[in-house]
Order: C-alpha cells, then structure tokens, then sequence
C-alpha cells in the first residue's frame, strides 16, 4: 500500500493470501495513517533457490525478487523486483548489497533494527538460504471495495500462470502493457500528456529562474549539478509545454511557462551577424542565445539553441496569447533571432539539387565575455539537426506573423520563405548524396526507387518533418520542391516502419521476456528516441493525408507505427505503481524515465514524449 509518501509490503500465504498480505501491510502503517488509496497485490509465480548462496557468484535473471532466509513467513526480509530495481538492492553485476538492504528494509516498515551482515565461511559462502522470486501483479481499483483476483489455470506451469481478471490492471515487470489498437483513444492520451504537463508545472521548474530541473535520479533521489545545461532542450520543454496549453489551459502551466520562458529570454543578448558579408552591412548587431563556457574568457551561441528559441517563443505567444505589448516586444525578439539565422547562412544564392553542397550554416560562433564582441566562427562544429530546427523555426516564425498580421515580418515573407525551403533542400540533398556515396563504397548498386535504397543509411528528422507540414500550410499553392519534400516524407515513415519492433517481428526471435520492447525503432530502448520518432511521424500526418486520404499507404503506416511506439513510451511514464518504490515518488509523477531499464529522467525525455504524445491525441 501506497500514498505516494510511505510504501509498505505485507506479506501472506493462504487461499486468502491476497487478504491477509494486504492486513499485513496495513498494519506496519504509522497511526492515524488512513489515506494510502494505492494498493498493489504481487503474487509468487516462481522461486530459485540458493541453499549456499556464495557472495562472489552472480544472481543470473534480469528482473527477480529477493528472499533472505529460509521460511518466508517468518522472514521480514522479502523484497519485490521492482523494490530491488528501484532501490539497486543488487548492483549492476548481479551482486547483493547488503548494506542497503537494512536501510530499505527499515524504512519501507519491515524491521525497526539495522540489519547485520550474514555469517560467512572462510571460502565467502553465505550460511543462509537466499532464493529469487518473479511475480505475476496487479494494481487495484482504488476505489475497489474487495480484493478480487482470478487466475488463468489452462497453464501447466506455475510460472507461465498470468492473471486474467482483476478489479484493476495487471503489471508486466512493474509497469502495464498497453495495447495501441483498442485503448488509446483521444481522451486517453490527452489524460497522458496532462500528467506529464503536471509533472514540468510542479516539479521540472528548478526556481523563480526559471532553470529547470535537468537531471534527475530517481532511484537515489539525486540531481547531478555538473555536466552542463542544454539550452536547447530548455527552449523544447518551453515548446512542448505551450503545445498542451493550447489545448488545456492550466493555470500552474502557464505559471511554468513564464519561468521557463524568463530564464530563455536571460540568455538572449546583443551579439554580431556571424556572416557579416552575406547580409546587409547597416545592421551590425543582432540577437542571439548566448552560453558561457566555463574558465574561458569567451561565451558561445549555437545555431541550434536560437533556432529552438524561435519555435518556442512562438508556440508561447500562439498558445497564451499575452497582451499585445508583449506579444510586439517578443515578436520583435524573434525577428531579431530570425535575423542571426539568416546572417549565419553561408550563401544566400539561390539554390538547387545541383548545387554544390559545401553551402552550409555556421553553426557556433564565440564571443567576448565583456563586449560580445565575435571573437571566433567555429567551422568544424556541425550539428546535422540544426538544418531542420532552422527551417522549422523559420516556418512557424511565419506562422505567427500571418496569425497576429505582423507586417514587419510579413514583408519579408518571401525571402523568408525562400530560406525556410532552401535550407530543407540542402540537408536533404546532402543526405541523398552521402547515402549513395556510403552504397557505392559499399559496392552496392544504386537505384533512384525508395524501396531499393538501404533505409539503415537514411537520417530520420523529426524537426525536417514538422517544417515540411509546416511550410505546406503557410505556401500550398507555390511548393517548388515538393517533390523532394514528398520523396523525403514517405522515406521517413517506411524507413521508421521498417526498423521498428512490432509483433510480427517479435514473434520471429525466440526471446518472450521482453513484450515490453514492442514499439521501440532500432532495437534502441530510449524514450526520447522512440518519441522523438513518433513526433515526426504524427506531425507529417496532415501532409501526408492531404496528398493520399487516410486510407494512403504511407499515412496508414505513420499512425499506426506512432501509435504502436506509444504503447513503449508510456511504460516508461511515472505512475503510482512505478514510483511508488522511489526515493520521493510526488516528484516524478507524470514525468518520463530514460527507458524501461533506466530509471534516470531528463527534461527532454518528457518533453518529447508529452509533444508526441498530445499530437497524436489529437489525430486519434
């Protein structure tokens, strides 16, 4: 049982287990504690035993429970695998931790006694029984009235025995599987992405500075507070945070996003045009995100950062709509930021497939700390993803101008425009051209048709997508490279579709402990990755519906292949059931772990999953 506070276990062993386990924990509760409305019931489905447990031999299995000593009725020192996951009671080479199974052990109400060190022989054996245990769980109705749990019999081992009935949800190592085809429907999701908006409203935002939490360990209640800060994840925690208020209009999100949006707007300062020879010599300052590098005499600005600065002031301003001096003083912010874009574009001729393709960005300059004036352009830096944040953040820029009739900005719609399209081209006809120059070294043939191409070369970009969706919505009519654009959209979801796990693909490998990987791209088991992914392709959904109906072949794949990759990312958000085991589980509620196999959160990780999330809300 659980308040999100204090978590205690019982234990029992009856026709009535489930009863008498459930009195067994109530009991171990401080007086006068009568609100703990979490309750989960785990059931023994196997145990392996160790008569002579030696402390040098590993604890083979991936996800077990715990037993020292052995009569379990007796013992207090029973731990659940998601209590050993969650409180690395065992460290990453399967070895037992004694000294922090006292700890826990005191402090989850199972002994009020620190707990000694287990007699050992001369050779390092353990004079005691211990045993490993997996389970079979449920968590319950919370406003249940009995405890109700019915088990499929039709198996002939105990530990295949799963549940098929309860009066609430049953776990799978810890977290519950979810099935995409019949139960995220729109409000749902929405439900989802809420939660995790709740989680950046009132537990991401560091101080009245804004900064955010950036990295957090939930297992040792730990933020790291070296390692640097990434302002450009900062300005996507702004983004993905106006895009759920635009649907929900959450007073302590709005409360979040000003603090968010303060601290972003304290790094914008007055810096020089990084290509002074491209652009018009009378303007000679700018504005720019500025980072300060630590024991240096200079501070830096990425290309990258300041687009992403872009994308998220505007979805502020469309989403909050503040009064109109604000919203003319932050306008006026973006075009001066829109301005260090087109100033660090190395050629502003016009472009084509043919051209060469050593046209490219600056993509981080240095600067003096005391004048801001440019000290350095750092050539050999590159970042492959700026092209993208850089036409999206040109595109939404435009956006927001049509929707507040921003003449300034609406004047130079053109050339705007021109860039926003042109730099989507560049890094989609280098890519084109790199792939097949990684097929000819590989002596493969090469052929202009998407099915022959090798999808393994081929860079999916979430931020290229949205800019495509977008730049068809401000210019429909006038899309001269579209044609590219569209080659580029269906590669990008027949590529996902191709490397991702789904069941077809699963029921080929022999390994059937792992039904919680279904949905993740490339074997790779990061949430952010998979969101990332899921982002782009509901984002490019519209672009694609435009231009074949929801029953074309590309778009089909899109939804379902984001939809399946929700039924990953969502395992990996903090419920009562996962946090509960936490150092401080109200602080990672609705907030989202690096994987189901690490429990470390970043913002982005959330950040990520909550736009995905609520974009495909919205397309359910």
């Amino acid at each position: 049982v659980s308040n999100m506070e204090s978590t205690y276990v019982g234990k029992g062993k009856s026709k009535e287990s489930g009863k008498m386990a459930l009195r067994d924990a109530q009991s171990k509760l401080p007086r006068k504690s009568n609100n703990y409305p979490y309750v989960k019931i785990d059931i023994v489905t196997g145990v392996k035993r160790f008569e002579n447990y030696n402390y040098f031999d590993e604890l083979n299995g991936d996800w077990f429970g715990l037993s020292l000593g052995a009569n379990w009725e007796e013992s207090d020192w029973n731990f659940l695998p998601e209590e050993v996951y969650a409180n690395s009671l065992v460290d990453k080479n399967k070895f037992i931790r004694w000294e922090r199974i006292g700890l826990y052990a005191a402090k989850s109400g199972r002994s009020e006694g620190a707990y000694s060190l287990p007699d050992f022989s001369d050779d390092g054996t353990v004079m005691d029984v211990v045993d490993l245990f997996r389970t079979q769980s449920v968590v319950l109705d919370r406003y249940a009235k009995e405890v109700v749990v019915v088990f499929d019999t039709t198996t002939t081992t105990t530990i295949n025995t799963n549940i098929v009935e309860a009066n609430g949800y049953s776990l799978y190592h810890g977290h519950q599987l979810y099935d995409s085809s019949s139960s995220f429907d729109s409000k749902f999701l929405l439900n989802r992405a809420k939660e995790a908006g709740t989680y950046l409203a009132t537990q991401a935002v560091k101080d009245q500075s804004g900064r955010q939490v950036y990295k957090y360990h939930p297992r040792s209640d730990y933020e790291p507070l070296l390692g640097g800060y990434n302002m450009a994840r900062h300005a996507g925690t702004l983004y993905s945070m106006a895009m759920l208020y635009r649907q929900e209009k959450q007073p302590r999100l709005q409360d979040s996003m000003a603090l968010t949006l303060r601290y972003l707007l304290s790094t914008i300062q007055d810096c020089p045009i990084p290509n002074q020879e491209q652009h018009d010599k009378n303007t000679n300052m700018v504005k720019c995100s500025v980072e300060h590098e630590t024991k240096k005499a200079t501070k830096i600005s990425k290309l990258g950062v300041n687009a992403m600065a872009i994308i998220a002031i505007c979805e502020y301003v469309d989403a909050v709509r503040p009064s109109s001096e604000v919203t003319n003083d932050l306008l006026n912010l973006v075009y001066q930021l829109v301005q260090y874009l087109q100033g660090s574009w190395l050629s502003t001729n016009s472009f084509s497939e043919g051209d060469s393709m050593n046209e490219q960005f600056i993509h981080k300059i240095q600067l003096d700390k005391e004048s801001n004036k440019l000290v350095a352009i750092d050539l050999d830096y590159y970042v492959r993803s700026h092209y993208g944040e850089v036409s999206f953040a040109l595109a939404r820029m435009l956006t927001l101008a049509k929707n507040n009739k921003w003449t300034v900005l609406l004047n130079d719609q053109k050339e705007w425009l021109d860039l926003a399209n042109k730099v989507a081209l560049f890094i989609i006809t280098k890519d084109r051209q790199e792939e097949i120059k990684k097929q000819q070294e590989q002596e493969k043939s090469v052929d202009d048709n998407e099915e022959v191409m090798n999808a393994a070369t081929f860079i999916f970009d979430h931020w290229l997508l949205n800019a495509i969706a977008a730049l068809d919505v401000i210019d429909p009519n006038q899309h001269i490279y579209d044609k590219l654009f569209y080659e580029y959209a269906r590669r990008s979801v027949s590529t996902a579709h191709k490397w991702q796990t789904t069941e077809e693909a699963h029921d080929k490998g022999e390994d059937n402990d792992d039904l919680d990987q279904m949905g993740v791209y490339y074997d790779d088991l990061s949430s952010t990755m998979t969101a990332i992914t899921s982002e782009g392709l509901c984002a490019i959904l519209p672009y694609l519906q435009k231009r074949q109906q929801q029953n074309g072949k590309e778009f089909q794949l899109a939804f379902h292949s984001a939809m399946l990759a929700l039924q990953y990312q969502l395992q990996t958000q903090y419920r009562p059931e996962t946090a509960m085991y936490m150092r401080d589980p109200k602080r990672i509620l609705g907030g989202f772990a690096s994987s189901i196999q690490d429990t470390q959160m970043r913002i982005d990780a959330t950040s990520h999953n909550l736009s995905s999330i609520l974009c495909m809300a919205l397309q359910a």
